[in-house]
């Protein structure tokens, strides 16, 4: 430590000159003293020497200094950083008294600034010599400070002048050396050597240098060893003092401190700098800064020593990410019996006296009164103070300051937006400072803080004082705004002015301390005084270091912003850490600045509530949100929700959304901040946006802008087409602006942003000042523009500058672009409307009072009109841009720009295409939706715009007879050399019906066939009962009081597909909703006046809703309503009902219990129907009550009359009924005069049949009638006929039916009480083996839909109900038809039967017959349908395909010209023209080709091996070569067209070679053919998904090596700030963009360290075949193995396994991955194996921990990152793990980010696993094209740097990845059978090695052979024959509903399938009771294998009856 003491100081002024002898003594060593000449008096060092202070150790460094200085040798300290070393020098200068001159070296240090540098005066170039120059002409030593900071080959320069005193100067003088020049005086004279211009080098020069030790710890470049050798060596030592010397030092200065504060304090301080704790990497402490703490506890004696020590170290922001570090401080403080709390005392300014340069303070601390004195300035001109609201928070702030501006500098460091700048106003008011603010940026030189070069009006050079300087000759406050963003030396340049206030300037001129220069007799005129009230308050954020739960990856700061807080800078303030405001702080703050204290605002607490919440969340996605949420921004979110007091919760959510940029968020942090809006009450409603905006009238301010400008020719015009979307963004823009905000629209490419702000300034008429920034945006041209007139320097303002004089609004587009230092400048303009021009001028605002110190002509006021609108793309890939809105986001009032709305989508567009169909519109509407889909999952990198599809919209208007599929390719075309884009491009396009690169489009219709028809007209008696006495009342329906709102869920897509893009048949449109494996479908219907489509699930219950045509649907989920009204012994069965008239609300119920609710499908309103009281109802309550209690089947029915909208309920053989008639809303209760059977609706009417079984009649019931029912008997028995549809009344003699016995029944007339009925009879009576004739309705056995006007009949059939001759495409295998579509046409007398087919996918081996059983329940023919108001038909099946049909002979023509016309493509007669014509190729014969040793990119030549685009050779993108071989460079493709031109003999003899070549391969990685075979089929499967992992790890490469500029250089572009250097003739004046290594210091680029941890337990084998499970894991871990390879450098992984037997299986090493795919299979095979033996139990939790632990142990300097991913199958039930303990270790380390895949599931297993985890951390991985989005959203980083974590939302799968979806049997088998066959093992257990069958039919078993038929009931449906149950030993014939896996029976329909009503517990694999013990034990018995993994063959012990392992009741 070397302490220059300002009270001895000034005690002792003249000590040095009391040294009245000219011989020193220092030591040993003596040398004369000579007085220098008054010219270099000024130069002479004073009061950095005292006896007194100076310890033994600093005087034997002085006396080295001697005797280096009488041996004419240079001298280097080396040293520790801090002021020590330049003060022993100064010192030993002082004593000799010796001037030197100072040169501060940097990285911008160059060799002008050390020998020569021109100067312009009387318009003459000059040379000016500099301090390396002067100091050896005149004799002065020279001190050069940091050569670790310069640049490589900067101070070779010195070489010569180091060793021989030579030097060739740059105006042509030479210096030389004394002896040289004296020996050539003897020879010639003084006037003949100037005339050489020789110079005689001073015999007194000298060169004493600095640097910092050559450890990691210290940034610099190593020394020159020709350099290093010319100097000699002096370290002065970590600890320059013994602990003694330290100790009697600080006593001498302060003799009143305690001794046991001085002895903690050094104690402390050299514990720190220990060497044996190295390994702990603690920041040097800086003993230099020990005098300061013992001063502060001088001032305030009981100040503790722990508020000493922070600040000066910082100890809690220096390693607040590295817990280990922190903790070795605490213990530290511990042992030193130190007390930590440094928060607790109180502190307080009570009173403030302040007179010219100093401020007299009273000061409490702990109710303690003291008084300081502080640096404060005159009291002439006032400062107004700024509008602030103190808190006890700011209040101790403040107090702390206030004691650290006693003794020094201040640094204030605290996150963004926290109010640094508002505080320190506050503070410089108190003590009258007037502020200089300097912004400050990356690119800042040393020289630029100090001084900047102009010109005058004469030419001449000048150089011009920027605000630090101007600060401390005025003796004013100056403020470093953002010192962490500047280089790591130009920080360290200050360190002069900071730790001396000494300074040597560019311009020659030297500041010096105010009591130096007061010492002075005669100062030189080019020395100024530093003013004693001069202070500097440095402002920063919070060093980031590494933080491994931050989710900035270090691309986006460089590393000296990261690690800004260092040994170096910890030498020059005073830290003080603020943080955020609490939320009691930040209330008292936003409603005292709103002016509303004394009142509550709830929308406003609710912000402050929810914004605190995400502050505190210990969530790390939450936090990063936070971070946008400042104060600042939530003051200005309260400012629009002032006056807004009720219904605030959705203008709430949306600032909320805006003010964060929460589209653009990564999609981890964006779903984590989306869940906790919904848990605040801020959930997303269905919003609903009007068209008829008008944001002209703002309901937040009345009043408009008064029109002060004068600049109407600056207003823009631009065309703009109003629609609702970009309307409301406008208004929400007004609001702002008139608060007074500046803007900023954020959005991808193409989404109007221009255009936005062009129309909003164009109405109101407000002019526009338009900057466009780019990448070499410098700070210069954003501000002024410098132009050379007549030899000066000439600036002019930029269009930023003109706007804040002029009033306008600046435009600043682009603003991604420009390097966000550039930017950054712009933060002082917004804050405190104070800018430093590069010029010298300032802006001000305009209510700042005068400035006397500054000329007028230098000053600019900022127009009060002016405002900022700034246009930014979003951050991230593919946008390579900044992040704008991280760095100054915070500033504007934001707004995310999308593409618009699918509906204002379409009204903009039909104001560009007009004369375009809106079904066209529509069409491109929906492709483009879903390809910006994909780029946000980043499956595709470009983000197709609105842009795009305006071109095309306005192609097709203007030539509307060219085909879409050609327009399109001015889109696409580019995207054809890519093979994976364009596949998915053509995909998306061709379900969407664009023929897109279809070259054969053919008509697919189905023939009809001839039919015979037969009418007979019978007559059946009718007679109305008048006589009859029925008992009837009414009364309105009554709903439950609560009604209650359902949640809604936005399905995004439902696969919507065209079908007729490449063939024409009846099928239009297919659509798939995303069901899980247990749900079931239970109905379906149409709205047909909007053309909706309702479908009702169950299990649990939900109503899905979308329409026709559109790809997004919404899910309400009713579960809720039924859960408690459940039977849990019935068989769910729900019924959807539409109310006729009503499309909004439709009517769901639950048969079996009759629970009806009426629900409105727009906003998820429901009210369930209440039962009343009457007799009726009691009566059917008591009946059902009593059937329950029997268990015998339930006879309570409900049938609904769609016709009229009445609901009637009935019990079998009783005579009540209840109709609910929901159009009228009313209740009707009658009471028949007999028993009923059935009750059919009869067109308006009831058809109802007596329980007589014998009886020949039945009955017709009209309760339509207003008075009273109308009861009719029909003397037929219609029961007989097997009614099943019919529509229209009796009134209008128009009721239709169909029925078993006819294709059509007609009611002609009503006449004399008799019914004619004309009949059409079926030829085969249909029957159905599970209901008679008389339950054809009931059990919809026979669908039927009637179209009157067109004369058609159409039913739904089973295919084996069908007639083999009327099935004429047999082009469709009969195993993929599901049923028939009979149509009827009565007119022509034709019969058209068309094929359902079933989805391949559905022969997988899954729980598909499952579902189709249940479907069978439904409808005999396997499909539910509903007719449309255009006759056409929607059918859903049991897994949810929906098919929308036109089977209208009328409409399917209109239909098919329509689609003939767009087969037609434009411009063919123009395709001969080529650019190879005919196609030649001039191929040779296929080769190798030579190898480039040097491996250059080759295109073309027909000579390399490895080229693009050529022929013959082995390469890429050619043709004709042998085999692809990848060189690494770029690929040029050749067109197919040529390549379908290579002759066949030349593609024979490629095909040879090539497979020559391929078995030449295989033979060395010694791998079988079969076994490549077997590898390809898994690589095929995966392969688009390896391909986005790696371009993705691609982008992320590309990005890494973004050029920089490097300035300084001799050739290149000319860097605007050096114009004057370049008129001035110097050559260093150009910059260039170059690949920049590393900064020195800064942390090697490390890998991410990845561990997976896959599931190898018997239950991935086990339920393998239910859900491909394993086979899944095997291409998750294959995808890894591929998409990695090439990147080791970036990710080090190793894998492991963990199965019952151990918890850590090694399957591959850390750095050692499978090097070919022969290792790669063999890994596979040993996953297939273990999974096959290993015993039964799970490792989960020991694998997670021993992961977290081994890669915790790894260094720190090797891991950059570390990141452990979970493959589970979510079976934690089984084994009892807690998914609560499970989340509790996926975040037990900080340091190890881990998270769980969930790749398998038993019904809702993972689902509820992953709700009941942490946020983030557990993903359900259904499907295999969903593990690379959730693997980048793992690893936590952005990989393709699109600022978007972990693309996309995984969607629900439906037969996942791996073999899932393929027949088991099939010939080939599938991969497990491929596997089999590789590893000669029974892997499935099926009994065979391979398979060896064709695929299975139907009713295949998936739990092994023998098969069972479809009868088999698993769900509580048709009975089974009792002999099954026989068989398997479940006892003797139990009722059908037994139990399948042995044990108790079941109850009445209880499924132990799934986990829900109806479908109960899921299957109990470990065996049960009884006799054999189940089917599983029964499998175990017969393979002699543990199958369920209980320890036993054949199983043991069952269940208890209700136990249920895997599901849920609902």
């Amino acid at each position: 430590m070397f302490v220059v003491s300002k009270k001895l100081a000034y005690l002792h002024p003249k000590f040095l000159r009391s040294i009245s002898t000219d011989i020193l003594r220092i030591g040993s060593v003596t040398r004369s003293v000579t007085p220098r000449i008054d010219n270099d008096q000024s130069l002479i060092p004073i009061f950095y020497y005292e006896k007194n202070l100076f310890p033994p150790s600093f005087v034997r460094h002085l006396e080295w200094l001697m005797k280096k200085d009488k041996l004419g040798q240079d001298a280097l300290f080396v040293g520790p950083p801090g002021p020590t070393r330049r003060h022993l020098i100064l010192a030993y200068l002082e004593l000799t008294r010796k001037p030197y001159q100072y040169l501060q070296l940097t990285r911008d240090t160059t060799d002008s600034d050390i020998k020569q540098r021109r100067e312009i005066q009387n318009k003459t170039a000059l040379f000016i010599n500099q301090a390396a120059v002067n100091a050896a002409i005149y004799g002065h030593t020279l001190v050069l400070d940091g050569l670790e900071k310069t640049e490589r080959n900067v101070l070779p320069i010195l070489n010569n002048l180091l060793e021989n005193r030579e030097m060739n100067l740059d105006n042509g003088q030479f210096l030389v050396s004394t002896q040289r020049f004296d020996e050539l005086l003897k020879l010639y004279t003084k006037e003949q050597l100037d005339k050489l211009n020789f110079i005689r080098v001073h015999e007194d020069f000298r060169v004493i240098a600095l640097t910092l030790p050559p450890l990691s710890d210290y940034k610099g470049n190593s020394l020159d060893p020709p350099l290093r050798s010319r100097f000699q060596l002096r370290d002065i030592g970590n600890e320059p003092l013994t602990f003694t010397e330290y100790t009697n030092l600080l006593k001498t200065l302060h003799p009143n401190i305690d001794n046991q504060f001085l002895e903690q304090l050094l104690s402390l301080a050299s514990l720190i700098n220990s060497t044996d704790l190295e390994t702990l990497k603690l920041i040097h402490f800086p003993f230099d800064r020990l005098d300061q703490s013992v001063r502060l506890a001088e001032l305030i004696p009981n100040i503790t020593l722990a508020d000493c020590l922070h600040r000066i170290y910082p100890y809690e922001i220096l390693y607040k990410n590295s817990k280990e570090s922190l903790q070795a401080i605490q213990h530290m403080f511990k042992k030193l019996t130190i007390k930590q709390q440094i928060e607790n005392s109180s502190k307080k300014i009570t009173q403030i006296n302040r007179n010219e340069t100093q401020a007299t303070v009273d000061y409490e601390m702990n109710k303690k009164q003291y008084q300081i004195t502080v640096p404060a300035h005159n009291t002439s001109s006032p400062i107004i103070p700024p509008t602030f609201i103190k808190t006890p928070y700011h209040d101790q702030l403040l107090s702390d300051l206030m004691l650290s501006h006693a003794i020094g500098d201040i640094c204030l460091i605290g996150p963004k937006g926290c109010g640094k700048s508002l505080i320190i106003d506050q503070f410089a008011s108190l003590l009258n400072y007037p502020i200089e603010y300097f912004v400050l940026y990356k690119d800042l030189s040393a020289r630029e803080l100090l001084q900047q070069r102009i010109t005058n009006e004469n030419g001449d050079t000048l150089w011009q004082n920027t605000p630090l300087i101007e600060a401390a000759i005025h003796g004013r406050l100056l403020v470093l705004d953002g010192i962490h963003r500047l280089n790591n030396d130009t920080l360290v340049s200050l360190q002069r002015i900071i730790q001396d206030r000494e300074l040597f300037l560019p311009d020659g001129t030297r500041l010096l301390r105010h009591d130096r220069y007061d010492n002075l007799k005669n100062p030189n005129k080019n020395i100024r005084r530093i003013h004693p009230s001069f202070r500097i308050i440095a402002l920063a954020e919070p060093p980031s270091n590494t933080n491994p739960g931050s989710n900035e990856s270090s691309s986006i700061k460089s590393s000296s912003e990261q690690n800004w807080l260092n040994a170096e800078t910890l030498n020059l303030f005073l830290y003080h850490q603020m943080r955020s405001l609490n939320l009691a702080e930040e209330r008292q703050i936003i409603y005292s600045l709103l002016s509303c204290s004394n009142q509550s605002i709830p929308a406003i607490d609710h912000l402050l509530q929810f914004v605190h919440e995400l502050r505190n969340s210990p969530e790390t996605q939450l936090k990063t949100v936070a971070r946008s949420l400042s104060t600042r921004n939530v003051l200005r979110i309260a400012k629009h929700l002032k006056n807004n007091s009720s219904n605030y919760h959705t203008q709430l959510r949306d600032q909320l959304i805006r003010q964060t940029s929460a589209p653009f968020l990564p999609r981890l942090v964006q779903d984590a901040f989306y869940e906790a809006l919904n848990k605040s009450g801020l959930g997303k409603n269905q919003e609903t946006i009007s068209s008829t905006i008008n944001w002209k009238q703002s309901t937040t301010d009345n009043k408009q802008l008064k029109p002060s400008f004068e600049h109407a020719a600056k207003v823009p015009f631009t065309i703009f087409y109003e629609n609702p979307i970009h309307s409301e963004i406008i208004q929400q823009m007004h609001e702002s602006f008139l608060l007074g905000e500046h803007l900023l629209l954020i959005g991808p490419q193409g989404v109007a942003k221009n255009r936005i702000v062009d129309h909003y300034l164009q109405t109101l008429k407000l002019p526009r000042e338009y900057i466009q920034l780019h990448r070499d945006t410098t700070v210069q041209s954003l501000t002024i523009q410098a132009n050379i007139i007549d030899g000066r320097i000439v600036y002019e303002d930029s269009p930023l500058i003109k706007a804040i004089k002029e009033g306008s609004i600046a435009v600043i587009d682009e603003a991604d672009k420009a390097p966000t230092n550039v930017t950054g400048i712009l933060k002082s303009l917004i804050e405190s409307g104070s800018m430093f021009l590069s010029d010298g001028r300032r802006v001000y605002p305009k209510d700042t009072g005068d400035i006397t110190t500054i000329p007028s002509n230098m000053i600019i006021r900022t127009h009060p009109n002016f405002r900022m609108i700034v246009l930014a793309n979003r951050p991230g890939f593919p946008f390579l841009g900044n992040d704008f809105f991280l760095s100054l986001g915070d500033h504007f009032s934001t707004f995310p720009i999308l593409n618009p709305p699918r509906e204002s989508e379409i009204i903009l567009l039909q104001n560009f295409a007009p004369n375009l169909q809106r079904e066209k519109l529509e069409q491109l509407v929906d492709v483009f939706t879903e390809l910006r889909q994909l780029s946000i999952d980043g499956i595709i990198s470009y983000p197709y715009s609105l842009r795009e599809l305006v071109s095309i919209v306005k192609h097709l208007n203007m030539f509307p007879n060219e085909s879409l599929a050609d327009v399109v390719r001015n889109v696409f075309d580019l995207d054809n050399y890519n093979t994976d884009v364009i596949d998915r491009i053509r995909s998306i396009l061709h379900r969407h019906g664009i023929p897109f690169d279809i070259q054969k489009r053919t008509v697919n219709l189905t023939n009809s066939h001839p039919l015979k028809l037969l009418s007979n007209q019978e007559t059946w008696p009718m007679k109305i009962l008048e006589n009859e006495n029925l008992e009837y009342s009414s009364s309105p329906i009554i709903f439950n009081e609560k009604s209650s709102k359902q949640p809604i869920k936005t399905i995004e897509s439902i696969q919507r597909s065209d079908s007729r893009t490449q063939n024409f048949s009846e099928l239009m449109f297919r659509y798939r909703l995303p069901l899980d494996e247990t749900t079931y479908v239970h109905d379906l219907n149409v709205l047909k006046e909007n053309k909706t489509v309702l479908v009702l699930t169950g299990n649990p219950i939900s109503l899905w809703t979308f329409k026709l045509g559109e790809n997004q649907a919404k899910k309400i989920d009713l579960n809720s309503i039924f859960t408690n009204n459940t039977n849990r012994f019935t068989t769910p069965n729900y019924q959807l009902c539409v109310i006729p008239g009503n499309d909004k609300q439709v009517v769901v119920g639950d048969l079996p219990n009759q629970i009806w609710t009426l629900v409105d499908i727009d906003n998820g309103q429901s009210s369930v129907i209440q039962s009343n009281n009457s007799s009726l109802t009691q009566t059917i309550t008591r009946k059902f009550n009593e059937m329950l209690a029997q268990r015998t089947a339930s006879t309570s029915r409900s049938v609904y009359n769609s016709t009229n909208g009445q609901l009637l309920q009935y019990i079998h053989n009783h005579n009540s009924i209840c109709i609910l008639n929901f159009m009228k809303n009313i209740v009707q209760q009658i009471k028949l005069p007999f028993h009923i059977r059935h009750a059919i609706p009869f067109g308006d009417q009831w058809l109802l049949t007596d329980h007589v079984q014998k009886s020949s009649s039945s009955y017709l019931l009209n309760t339509n009638h207003e008075e009273k029912p109308i009861l009719s008997m029909v003397q037929y028995n219609l029961d007989t006929i097997g009614l099943a549809n019919s529509g229209g009344d009796f009134i209008k003699n128009s009721l239709w039916f169909s029925s078993s016995n006819d294709y059509l029944g007609k009611i002609n007339k009503n006449e004399n009480d008799n019914l004619i009925v004309e009949r059409y009879k079926r030829s085969k009576v249909l029957s159905s083996n599970d209901a008679s004739p008389q339950e054809i309705f009931e059990k919809r056995r026979l669908q039927t839909f009637i179209n009157k006007q067109q004369s058609l009949i159409t039913s739904f059939f089973n295919k084996n109900e069908i007639d083999k001759k009327y099935i004429t495409k047999t082009d469709i295998p009969d195993s993929s038809i599901l049923s028939y579509i009979e149509l009827i046409d009565l007119k022509r007398h034709l019969v058209t039967y068309i094929p359902i087919q079933r989805l391949q996918e559905q022969n997988s081996r899954s729980s598909t017959s499952q579902h189709e059983w249940h479907m069978q329940t439904k409808s005999s023919s396997g499909v539910i349908a509903a007719q449309c108001d255009d006759d056409s038909l929607i059918t859903i099946d049991s897994r949810a395909n929906i098919y929308h049909w036109e089977i209208t002979p009328s409409n399917l023509q209109i239909s098919l010209d329509t689609w003939s016309k767009q087969t037609g493509r434009v411009g063919e007669h123009s395709l001969d023209i080529e650019y190879l014509k005919d196609g030649k190729t001039d191929l040779n014969g296929p080769k190798h080709g030579k190898v480039d040793p040097e491996n250059q990119p080759h295109v073309g030549g027909n000579q390399w091996a490895g080229g693009s685009g050529g022929r013959d050779t082995a390469g890429l993108g050619g043709i004709g070569g042998p085999y692809r071989l990848d060189s690494g460079h770029q690929v040029y493709q050749v067109p197919d067209d040529v390549k379908a031109a290579v002759p066949e003999h030349i593609r024979k003899a490629a095909k040879e070679l090539g497979q020559k070549v391929f078995k030449e391969r295989l033979k060395e990685i010694e791998m079988s053919e079969y076994e490549h075979e077997v590898y390809e089929k898994y690589l095929h499967k995966i392969s688009s998904e390896i391909k986005m992992l790696r371009s993705i790890i691609e982008s992320l490469e590309a990005k890494s090596h973004d050029r920089q500029w490097v300035r300084h250089r001799t050739t290149g572009d000319w860097d605007e700030r050096k114009l004057i250097e370049g008129i001035i003739g110097e050559k260093s004046i150009y910059k260039y963009r170059a690949d920049v290594p590393p900064e020195p210091g800064s942390p090697q680029t490390k890998a991410k360290r990845l561990r997976l941890v896959v599931d190898l337990s018997a239950s991935m084998y086990r339920f393998n075949g239910v859900d491909n499970r394993l086979e899944r894991q095997c291409e998750c871990v294959l995808m890894f193995l591929e998409s990695l390879a090439g990147f080791e450098h970036k990710f080090v992984y190793d894998i492991v396994g963990h199965s019952g037997d151990e918890h850590s299986i090694e399957l591959v090493r850390k750095n050692q991955p499978p090097k070919n795919n022969k290792e790669r299979l063999k890994l596979l095979k040993l996953m297939y194996t273990h999974t096959m033996f290993c015993s039964s139990g799970d490792n989960t939790f020991s694998a997670l921990k021993t992961a977290i632990d081994a890669l915790q142990a790894e260094p720190d300097d090797t891991v950059d990152e570390r990141f452990v991913i979970v493959i589970s199958d979510a079976n934690f039930d089984r084994y009892g793990l807690s998914p609560k303990v499970f989340g509790k270790m996926l975040q037990s380390n900080e340091n190890v980010q881990c998270f769980a895949m969930f790749i398998g599931s038993l019904g809702q297993q993972a689902s509820l696993l992953q709700q009941n985890l942490p946020s983030g951390k557990g993903f359900v991985c259904l499907e295999t094209n969903q593990i690379p989005k959730q693997i980048e959203k793992k690893v936590g980083i952005d990989l393709n740097g699109d600022g978007v974590i972990g693309s996309g939302y995984g969607r629900h799968g439906y037969g996942g990845g791996g073999g899932y979806g393929q027949p088991h049997g099939a010939a080939g088998g599938g991969l497990i059978n491929q596997l089999e066959k590789a590893t000669h093992m029974d892997l499935n257990g099926d009994g065979r090695v391979g398979g060896g069958y064709g695929g299975h039919a139907q009713p295949y078993n998936q739990y092994g052979p023998p098969g069972y038929p479809p009868q088999y009931n698993q769900y509580g449906g048709a009975p089974c024959p009792p002999q099954y149950n026989q068989q398997y030993g479940g006892g003797p014939g139990y009722p059908p509903q037994y139990n399948q896996y042995g044990g108790a029976p079941c109850p009445p329909q209880y499924n132990q399938q799934y986990g829900a009503p109806g479908y109960g517990p899921a299957p109990y694999h470990g065996g049960g009771g009884g006799a054999g013990g189940g089917l599983i034990n029964q499998l175990e018995k017969i393979t002699g294998m543990d199958i369920n993994g209980d320890g036993r063959i054949g199983g043991g012990y069952g269940h208890p009856q209700p136990h249920n392992q895997y599901g849920r009741h609902y």
